[in-house]
């Protein structure tokens, strides 16, 4: 299989990311509604289909990506060889900047000494580790195929193939596990020693089995006033760690954030390829048919795409582009605030209310504000 992936020498300041996603997983969980299904048995369908579509989609400019990241799904259930021939096409096409972040999200159960090698002799330079706890019964209750010391070794073993930059998932507001409890798996995290660290309240999802659960009673809907409580609990043990609360579910030691999810939070321009895939190329919006089979057929030159696409109009842009910086550490500037907003107060009570904060010529959020974003977008907005 092809060893790294190449390098370009074209430094093009407004690069687009490249984001894969690989839809089939060895087993679903009960909370997932990602486009996801079990089994690999057409892999090589999905790795065909992704050459196809990057020569469908090719950027006439043939700039470089700035970032790569492989999600799903599982992209580490895969072979090895199955995902490196999926992204061959880099070596004949726009490559990556020299600098480039190159992610794959992976399931603690596939992580051996081999896999974690053939990862990095790929070319991959940056984990993203679903450990989602570091205790059994709670792994056993999100229905993870993993265990507490299988999540530890596969951390070991990723750091041992030089992995420098290890990201890990945790899932806060499991029924029945307390503030301790979460501060614990907080602690057990930290002690593996990760770069980045991201934690999401657990959602109840349409059309899952857990969504099947609360809705038959056979369990609790979780509490939004007891989340907010986990989630304040994580800012605080992971900034008293030296991590930067830099986007709302997302934490990182210093120069380690995650400079891929970074550009959906700064509106910059990304590719994305395979089914349920999103693209943004900084004006218009498009996503992929979230089938196989539907996105396999349109994948023909002269066919109709599969899936769908908008383009904002101003006023809703400037809508998201306050929300998305309400999400993060680096905030707004102060005149994205609407002149109502800051004539009528509105601008004054949220500072007042410890929501906002003035930083650096800006504005931004604090812990508690990042959990209200959306509607201080809406209120800060004309």
């Amino acid at each position: 299989m092809p060893s790294e992936f190449p390098t370009s020498d074209r430094i093009v300041d407004d690069a687009p990311g490249l984001y894969v996603h690989v839809p089939f997983c060895v087993r679903k969980c009960p909370y997932c509604a990602f486009a996801s299904g079990p089994g690999l048995a057409r892999a090589g369908e999905w790795a065909d289909g992704i050459r196809r579509e990057a020569a469908l989609r090719a950027d006439p400019s043939g700039r470089p990506f700035a970032t790569l990241y492989v999600g799903g799904g599982t992209p580490s259930a895969l072979p090895p060889v199955v995902l490196a021939t999926a992204l061959a096409w880099l070596h004949d096409g726009p490559g990556l900047a020299p600098d480039a972040e190159r992610t794959i999200e992976v399931n603690p159960g596939d992580v051996t000494p081999d896999t974690a090698a053939a990862w990095r002799a790929t070319g991959f330079d940056r984990a993203s580790l679903g450990v989602q706890a570091l205790d059994d019964p709670t792994l056993s209750f999100l229905g993870r195929r993993h265990d507490a010391a299988t999540a530890r070794a596969a951390f070991a073993w990723l750091r041992a193939a030089g992995f420098d930059n290890i990201g890990i998932d945790l899932i806060y507001g499991v029924p029945g596990r307390d503030e301790a409890r979460w501060r614990d798996t907080l602690a057990a995290a930290l002690a593996l020693g990760p770069d980045h660290v991201s934690c999401y309240a657990l959602t109840i999802e349409p059309d899952t089995p857990f969504a099947q659960a609360v809705a038959s009673g056979r369990m609790p809907s979780p509490d939004d006033d007891r989340v907010a409580d986990l989630f304040l609990a994580a800012d605080a043990v992971l900034a008293s760690a030296g991590f930067d609360h830099y986007e709302v579910s997302n934490w990182a030691r210093p120069g380690r954030r995650a400079r891929h999810n970074a550009r959906y939070w700064s509106g910059a321009p990304w590719l994305g390829l395979g089914p349920a895939a999103h693209a943004f190329d900084g004006r218009t919006r498009r996503w992929n048919a979230p089938d196989l089979d539907g996105w396999l057929a349109g994948l023909v030159p002269g066919a109709a795409p599969t899936g769908g696409s908008e383009t904002p109009a101003p006023a809703q842009r400037a809508l998201e582009n306050l929300a998305l910086g309400l999400r993060t550490s680096d905030g707004i500037a102060p005149e994205a605030v609407s002149t109502r907003a800051a004539a009528d107060g509105t601008l004054a009570r949220l500072l007042a209310d410890d929501l906002l904060r003035r930083r650096d010529g800006r504005l931004v959020p604090t812990p508690r504000g990042m959990l209200v974003a959306d509607a201080m977008a809406r209120a800060l907005s004309d």
